[in-house]
């Protein structure tokens, strides 16, 4: 197989440039990881899609009114499918807010008016509860869905035995 380069504007060489030096490895790697999960997101997505326009399209079912032809967003996901799709986006936001160790958290109800996801997040103690409410505006902005964060650092100062539960009852992102 013969490699042949591929045109990019400055702005986007200059990028993987960097990413390039700062993950130690060539531009040819940042290009070919970049691109292999953007195809596996991108399939994720279309056979989520699919599955949703099939059950629209069966006859009695009631469904979206979408059809075959309108394309979904992100918006017709489940809430725990749009954090599958956005998990590396949704960690480098909490990650430059200082906040890491981000788990998903089992609350077993789902009432209305409760946040969609709740996720657990260690935070820095210095920002105190603020923190928590901040990522918590960060996760619902880029998943658009109710999401309510907890602080585990908070939890392990203030609750421990509530720290061991919570732990307990929650994944790892």
């Amino acid at each position: 197989m013969t490699e042949k380069p591929i045109k990019v504007d400055a702005a986007t060489d200059q990028t993987v440039s960097e990413l390039a030096y700062f993950l130690r490895t060539t531009k040819k790697a940042v290009v070919a990881t970049a691109v292999a999960d953007y195809a596996e997101q991108r399939d994720r997505y279309l056979e989520t899609a699919e599955i949703r326009s099939d059950a629209d399209d069966e006859p009695g079912r009631h469904g979206t009114g979408r059809g075959r032809d309108a394309r979904p967003t992100i918006l017709h996901l489940a809430p725990l499918e749009r954090l599958a799709l956005r998990r590396r986006e949704l960690a480098r936001a909490f990650a430059e807010r200082g906040a890491g160790d981000i788990r998903i958290f089992d609350t077993g109800r789902a009432e209305s008016g409760e946040a969609q996801l709740v996720l657990l997040a260690e935070t820095d103690p210095v920002d105190g509860g603020q923190a928590a409410w901040d990522l918590s505006r960060v996760a619902s902005r880029l998943l658009g869905v109710r999401v309510e964060v907890i602080s585990t650092t908070m939890l392990g100062l203030f609750d421990p035995g509530g720290l061991r539960a919570a732990l307990e009852r929650s994944r790892a992102l």
